[in-house]
């Protein structure tokens, strides 16, 4: 389980005089929803390259005016993730995992084949996906389909599946399913992340609102 605590995502942008990626900083962060009459000032104090998860170096922030710092994450990235969520295949090695489970086409036991994940990653990526349902935890099943707008009759019926043990195709084929009833907008990758905090898999995001001050 992630660390569950309030993250900032943000829109990173390419620069394209230096080859690098970039953030415009908002005057307000999400501190400031805490101290009231008390204005952020926020800067970003550096920057940290990361050959993995989002690939591209990420802006450590400061508030001068709350004492606090915080990591800005790129759309579809949660905290510690190697992997973006995202509802296309091609764009998330979390979906390509479930799809590959799906055809009954295993991961290698050993990393370096194909430029796939091993095994194990296969399966962690499964189970998150189901977890991102409300598969393991029945009571959230009514918030999760509101949440994404999908019958929670289709989230019971896949109910019986994921109570009998383990096995890749056949949970793999529940996810695509599942997956296949998301109404696609530019909205659901904020709707996932929501079912992920309400399943405990990382914390609250909040949105840094790049084109204009604030957060929401």
């Amino acid at each position: 389980m992630a660390h569950c605590s309030t993250y900032i995502i943000g829109k990173y942008t390419p620069n394209l005089l230096t080859s690098k990626m970039d953030l415009i900083v908002p005057e307000t962060a999400v501190c400031g929803e805490y101290v009231a009459g008390s204005p952020c000032r926020i800067s970003i104090v550096a920057w940290r390259d990361r050959k993995t998860g989002p690939e591209h170096r990420l802006a450590m922030c400061a508030c001068r005016g709350h004492d606090c710092r915080f990591m800005v994450y790129p759309v579809g990235f949660t905290q510690f993730a190697r992997k973006k969520i995202d509802v296309d295949v091609e764009a998330s090695g979390v979906l390509q995992a479930v799809k590959d489970a799906e055809e009954n086409k295993l991961w290698p036991e050993i990393s370096g084949a194909e430029g796939l994940g091993v095994r194990g990653t296969q399966k962690g990526y499964i189970l998150k996906i189901l977890t991102l349902f409300g598969l393991f935890n029945p009571s959230l099943l009514p918030q999760i389909a509101f949440k994404l707008d999908i019958p929670v009759t289709a989230l019971k019926a896949s109910l019986s599946t994921c109570t009998k043990p383990f096995k890749r195709q056949a949970w793999g084929a529940v996810a695509i399913a599942l997956i296949g009833q998301l109404k696609v907008s530019a909205l659901t990758i904020f709707k996932l992340l929501e079912c992920g905090r309400l399943t405990h898999l990382w914390g609250r995001s909040v949105l840094w609102k790049s084109e204009r001050s604030g957060v929401f």
